[in-house]
């Protein structure tokens, strides 16, 4: 490989991953909730829990920046609701809330209710259903 070459490739190398760096951004602020109420590690919550942050990366990005899923039933149900900026595209919205999700289970590895921010985007998750007046909103994962 000729040295213009070899240049080439260095400083494409060192370009994308000084990106890979900045678009790992710090949350704003994140809460791991009710302390001492926990989940078992392996435990149906959990699974629920990983069920739940899964179907983000397989979802479509929408043009409103909001998400409400659920999933599981009864004690081991897992809502969440996820929303990021008006301002911010579709792509980059997701793209925040896959890394929020990340995020937050290795900030709160076991709690039943946690929420992060970042700039652009915010992330919960918790055991308790969100009431709208009379009826639950919460959209169920299978």
């Amino acid at each position: 490989m000729d040295s213009s070459l070899q240049f080439l490739f260095i400083s494409f190398t060192i370009s994308f991953l000084l990106t890979l760096a900045v678009a790992q951004e710090e949350p704003l602020d994140f809460s791991c909730m009710e302390t001492g109420v926990n989940f078992t590690i392996n435990s149906t919550y959990e699974t629920n829990l990983n069920r739940l942050i899964s179907s983000f990366s397989a979802n479509t990005a929408n043009d409103y920046g909001f998400y409400n899923l659920s999933s599981g039933e009864g004690s081991n149900r897992v809502n969440s609701t996820a929303l990021c900026r008006g301002d911010v595209g579709s792509g980059d919205c997701l793209g925040c809330i896959n890394n929020a999700t990340t995020e937050l289970r290795s900030l709160c590895p076991d709690q039943r209710e946690a929420i992060i921010w970042y700039n652009n985007c915010m992330f919960r998750y918790t055991n308790h259903l969100w009431r709208c007046g009379r009826r639950p909103f919460a959209l169920h994962v299978e």
